[in-house]
């Protein structure tokens, strides 16, 4: 019955996405550093959660500020972490995501025009220049968000994280900012088509400056600082 109400609700989300991707096609020439683009991403993530009955509850908006930009390093146990985090994050963001997802129907050329960064982890020298990109859109004024743990955890629980981010924040001189996401692998599991009503928290953590960090011993200092942060909310928030 769950999978029956699940690809219902899919198609639903199908018919909107096409109009929406129409209106977003013919706003292209107006989409000032993927600012339109970002607009129709939250109102179609608001879709997507109200459909599922997904409500999302944001806590530390006041650690961040609407004159700074940022790269946010988060958790990810569920595909409702996109969604949730473009409806919860009051701020341009971009998605560092990895060169398949680029590869699929209307999805990829969403992402390509929508100003997201697709990386080639199979070739370092593209993977190198992705990361420049990266460094180009935080200097326009956008933020990146990225998912250190490369993957969704099946169970919430945290994976090893990579350094491509921290990297990144290191080169773009860029603070980075730690989000926990609480409680979205019991939402929408990994490989499982069924999406359980409930409420997706997301925790956003104080800036970290990056200024006294270098080198790649910096990007693992950063990187278990960051990691030690989430680390620490999701115990607590299991306790």
């Amino acid at each position: 019955m769950k999978k029956i109400s699940f690809w219902l609700k899919a198609g639903i989300i199908v018919l909107i996405t096409i109009p929406m991707a129409i209106i977003t096609f013919l706003l292209l020439p107006f989409n000032y550093k993927g600012k339109i683009y970002h607009f129709m991403a939250k109102i179609w993530s608001k879709i997507i959660l109200a459909i599922f009955n997904v409500k999302v509850k944001v806590k530390g908006l006041e650690n961040i500020s609407s004159k700074q930009n940022y790269i946010y390093i988060s958790n990810h146990a569920s595909a409702m972490d996109i969604p949730a985090l473009i409806s919860g994050i009051p701020d341009q963001i971009r998605f560092l995501a990895k060169q398949e997802l680029g590869r699929i129907p209307l999805w990829g050329w969403l992402l390509k025009h929508g100003g997201y960064i697709l990386i080639d982890r199979r070739n370092p020298k593209r993977a190198i220049r992705s990361v420049q990109k990266a460094i180009e859109k935080i200097k326009s004024g956008v933020s990146v968000l990225v998912f250190a743990e490369g993957t969704r955890s099946v169970d919430g629980e945290l994976l090893p994280f990579k350094r491509g981010g921290f990297m990144l924040a290191i080169k773009s001189k860029t603070p980075v900012v730690p989000v926990t996401i609480f409680n979205s692998h019991n939402i929408m599991r990994k490989h499982k088509l069924e999406v359980n009503p409930g409420t997706i928290e997301i925790m956003i953590d104080k800036p970290i400056p990056v200024d006294e960090f270098s080198g790649r011993d910096g990007e693992t200092k950063l990187m278990e600082l960051t990691r030690s942060v989430i680390e620490k909310n999701l115990k607590t928030k299991i306790k």
